[in-house]
């Protein structure tokens, strides 16, 4: 894939993430939201990668861990069908950062086959434990923390599983505050549909591979830029050597750090 379509790609994506940000903001009524904000919005390639990194950076690796386990649990794929909504707040089945982080995942499909995930994660005002808001100073395990969530559905094929919405506000002392929807997905498909599902799906990998030649090309001491050049100019670069020795065997250089 060549560069401009990489940049292309990833400009729609980080606009669309861009808009689901705002109306995530703008639709929720707690101040953990409103004030903190709290939260953050993806759209994933098919493995759970980030396509554009979150503003709230500490949720960036969560979101893969997570589409991992959910493959994982449901059997990839083939299980996993249009209009499924899976939720999770479990630190260890879920990759959570703590018990109060409630993630929401959905699925994109083209042709019948996933493309992307659309997500979200946010903090909520209470989801049970030993004190009111989840957090306490002095529980000793993430039992006291609160209800754990493992990864499941939430919603299958478009139908709300009401069961397991019932089971998670029953244990909130806040269900009002605590009750959300979803991130949707909706702005993805006509993304999709205008650059085509190869290139949807390969934009990742594309990305992936410039930021590794270009990584290697630093490695070697090449100047890549003008604004590397410029940050050069201006002292920024730590003073003293930054790499103890290397080691180069083909395409591959191991660096030492000191």
């Amino acid at each position: 894939m060549d560069a401009i379509t990489i940049q292309i790609l990833r400009n729609k994506v980080a606009s669309l993430v861009d808009e689901m940000h705002y109306h995530f903001y703008r639709s929720g009524y707690s101040t953990i939201i409103r004030e903190s904000r709290d939260f953050s919005c993806v759209i994933l390639d098919r493995e759970g990668r980030l396509i554009v990194a979150p503003p709230m950076f500490f949720h960036a690796p969560v979101y893969r861990h997570l589409v991992r386990r959910i493959l994982e649990v449901y059997g990839g794929e083939r299980a996993i069908k249009a209009g499924d909504v899976f939720v999770s707040n479990h630190p260890y089945e879920g990759g959570l950062p703590h018990v109060s982080d409630m993630a929401f995942l959905a699925p994109v499909f083209a042709a019948g086959e996933i493309v992307a995930f659309a997500g979200s994660i946010a903090h909520k005002a209470d989801v049970g434990g030993a004190v009111a808001g989840s957090t306490s100073a002095d529980a000793t395990e993430m039992f006291q923390e609160g209800l754990l969530v493992p990864p499941i559905k939430i919603v299958e094929a478009g139908v709300g599983q009401t069961d397991v919405e019932r089971i998670i506000l029953t244990n909130s002392r806040q269900p009002a505050l605590t009750n959300g929807r979803a991130a949707r997905q909706r702005a993805v498909q006509p993304f999709r549909r205008g650059h085509g599902d190869g290139r949807v799906c390969g934009h990742p990998q594309g990305s992936g591979r410039r930021a590794a030649r270009g990584g290697r090309k630093i490695a070697r001491g090449r100047i890549l830029g003008r604004g590397f050049a410029r940050q050069r100019r201006r002292g920024d670069r730590p003073s003293g050597e930054a790499c103890r020795d290397h080691r180069r065997q083909g395409r591959n250089c191991e660096l030492r750090f000191l």
